[in-house]
């Protein structure tokens, strides 16, 4: 137990003193200039004169951009653990420092687990705490009490960052490269899903995690968004616990894999 605590508050101090960590969380503000755009194209910037289901599914599409930062972090915190080019190596990627330096390397990454899970909620509350001021300041409306009548989705949009920051960390520790599984997360969390790309194959990509995220928190633009089959947007604005399963499952996979990629690696020499 000491060791793991020893190892926590190791990462942590490793953490702190990356950049990308402090830039993941300077994203934060992303959402809220999002938001911005959002207040300007609603006619009556009174709650009450909006269908509730349309905003909140409004406010949650734009608070998954904090995924952004949160993916950011997650990749950071996994680099800590290479170096990209190792000249003892032949310019392959050398693995360095604590996870392959020691016995027993489980407690190592369950300690970069841990420590991602406060950051990404810090980056969440950022999120909201700055779009709920902005709305309050702007436009006099009391967007947090509006979002806390709905907290499944508030609780949802946290776990759904952190498996974000998880997919982050475990790509980089699979492919042993920051910037190839950070810029493919991205581009697939705002801009080119292979989901969106795949809509009409089949029922299967109903699977996708980003799918399935947005099934738990923006159900109503999911039940009219005509790109997919009508029996994949039913699935996706009516199956709950489906939803959950799928990410849990992907989540798993990333993590399995990243287990794996470590467990099979030599210390660089």
């Amino acid at each position: 137990m000491m060791g793991f605590l020893r190892a926590v508050r190791a990462e942590y101090i490793k953490a702190w003193s990356l950049q990308g960590v402090w830039i993941g969380l300077a994203c934060s503000v992303i959402p809220i200039a999002t938001f911005a755009l959002l207040l300007q194209q609603l006619k009556d910037p009174s709650i009450g004169a909006v269908d509730k289901t349309e905003l909140l599914d409004l406010v949650f599409q734009h608070f998954t951009l904090a995924g952004i930062p949160c993916l950011v972090i997650g990749a950071m915190i996994a680099g800590t653990e290479f170096a990209r080019a190792d000249d003892t190596r032949g310019g392959a990627n050398g693995w360095t420092i604590t996870a392959l330096a020691t016995p027993s390397r489980a407690h190592v990454l369950f300690a970069k687990l841990v420590l991602l899970v406060p950051m990404c909620l810090l980056c969440y509350g950022l999120a909201v705490a700055g779009v709920s001021a902005y709305a309050q300041a702007v436009n006099g409306m009391n967007l947090f009490a509006f979002l806390l009548s709905d907290p499944a989705r508030l609780v949802g949009a946290g776990v759904w960052l952190t498996c974000l920051a998880i997919f982050g960390f475990a790509g980089v520790m699979i492919v042993g490269s920051v910037p190839i599984p950070l810029t493919l997360l991205i581009m697939n969390l705002s801009a080119v899903s292979p989901a969106a790309l795949l809509a009409k194959t089949g029922f299967w990509v109903r699977f996708s995690p980003d799918l399935s995220a947005g099934g738990l928190l923006f159900p109503g633009a999911m039940r009219t968004n005509d790109l997919f089959t009508e029996a994949t947007r039913t699935s996706l604005a009516n199956d709950t616990l489906l939803n959950w399963t799928v990410i849990a499952v992907w989540v798993l996979i990333a993590l399995g894999l990243a287990w794996l990629r470590v467990r099979r690696s030599e210390v660089a020499s």
